[in-house]
């Protein structure tokens, strides 16, 4: 059975996004075929090894800005004229980053990963929300990294990640 759990992403996001982007962690040990056609420049290794979600880019360049957009939406919104409607010195929390663990005797497939994490952006408490994720075998167990918006594509609300809802999601 999988895991999941978060973290508020704040000042950070370029790095998360480089991090979960890692070619070293995102190759899969059976991956040749593909790094072969990435040396080759066929491909890009974010779009062999990135998904976008309800309309985010897989390209992590993109999918920052796109995440960017939808906060200044909201700002715009909810604080007008005020240029960032937050207190002094309070970093906003630009994303949240899932993290989805999987048992090492599972032996979870790419493919399923794939579906779970679509399913689980598709879901009622995060599709209005941008979402790009990524598989990562870098280490013994299959694991999966999900970095969601913390504000809604249209910027008419911020993602609220409480207990029930993170249940919700397992």
């Amino acid at each position: 059975m999988a895991t999941l759990e978060n973290k508020s992403v704040k000042a950070t996001l370029p790095a998360v996004v480089k991090y979960n982007n890692n070619p070293d962690k995102n190759l899969p040990p059976d991956g040749l075929i593909a790094a072969a056609a990435y040396i080759r420049g066929e491909h890009s290794v974010e779009r062999l090894y990135s998904r976008g979600h309800n309309g985010c880019s897989c390209n992590p360049e993109t999918a920052i800005e796109q995440f960017r957009m939808s906060e200044a939406l909201y700002r715009e919104k909810k604080c007008g004229a005020r240029e960032s409607g937050l207190a002094d010195g309070k970093t906003p929390t630009i994303a949240e980053h899932l993290f989805m663990s999987f048992p090492a005797d599972e032996n979870v497939s790419y493919d399923l990963q794939c579906e779970i994490a679509d399913k689980l952006c598709s879901s009622e408490i995060l599709r209005d929300f941008y979402a790009i994720s990524n598989r990562h075998y870098n280490t013994d167990n299959d694991h999966s990294h999900i970095l969601v918006s913390n504000y809604a594509k249209d910027g008419s609300r911020k993602l609220s990640l409480n207990k029930t809802k993170r249940a919700a999601l397992q």
